[in-house]
């Protein structure tokens, strides 16, 4: 672009060195053009530099090593970048009120179409019984028939199983296992809040299938 500019700048100069009217033209052309130029002020000096500058650039980086370091010189791991998926999922660093994340309490909560259920245990071991600090569903808490599948009866089982779990000594750091895609998901969690429970972690177990959907229409409705 800055060459086409210099170049446009010199066919003017030489062509206003002609004589009749074109060249009066040219002429005045010229000292519009002349400032322009001025303030730009490039001589080959300038434009050599600039280049050598580049040049200087290009064989920096080319010049730069990039083959495989050697592991005396590479940076030693962290302690969480070390671990694989499943010790990273168990995080022995994190404790809440004394008791590591692994061992914390699970909430497990089956968000259906028609029913919400919520399941309050300890985490599993292999060769031990599982303590299970109570299981509640929507009829339970006093919803039946339609009113199972409202999000005010998803939110009331949260609430009445944290309720039912501090009762039975459940420390109040759960962790969440969601299974499904029912109205009763997020409400669910604002009940235990209420409750006096404290999410940790929310994991989402819902199989993508598409048995559960709806295989045909509903019927039409009577008036």
């Amino acid at each position: 672009m800055l060459r086409s500019f210099l170049s446009k700048c010199t066919l003017t100069t030489c062509s206003a060195a002609t004589t009749g009217t074109l060249g009066k033209l040219l002429d005045a052309s010229l000292q519009v053009q002349q400032p322009c130029c001025a303030g730009l002020r490039f001589s080959s000096q300038s434009t050599g530099l600039i280049g050598l500058e580049t040049d200087k650039r290009y064989e920096v980086k080319r010049s730069q090593a990039f083959g495989p370091i050697p592991l005396a010189e590479s940076t030693p791991k962290t302690v969480l970048t070390s671990l694989s998926t499943p010790e990273y999922a168990k995080r022995r660093h994190m404790v809440f009120d004394g008791v590591p994340y692994h061992k914390l309490p699970v909430c497990e909560i089956q968000a259906r179409w028609n029913n919400t259920i919520v399941k309050i245990r300890d985490d599993l071991k292999k060769g031990e019984d599982v303590k299970r600090y109570c299981r509640v569903s929507c009829r339970t808490v006093g919803f039946f028939h339609a009113k199972k599948k409202t999000e005010l009866a998803g939110e009331a089982v949260g609430q009445a199983a944290a309720e039912r779990a501090r009762q039975n000594n459940c420390h109040p750091h759960v962790r969440v296992i969601i299974k499904g895609i029912g109205p009763g998901r997020n409400p669910t969690m604002r009940g235990l809040l209420r409750g006096g429970m404290t999410v940790v972690s929310i994991t989402d177990t819902t199989p993508i299938t598409n048995y559960s959907l709806p295989q045909r229409p509903r019927k039409i409705r009577r008036v």
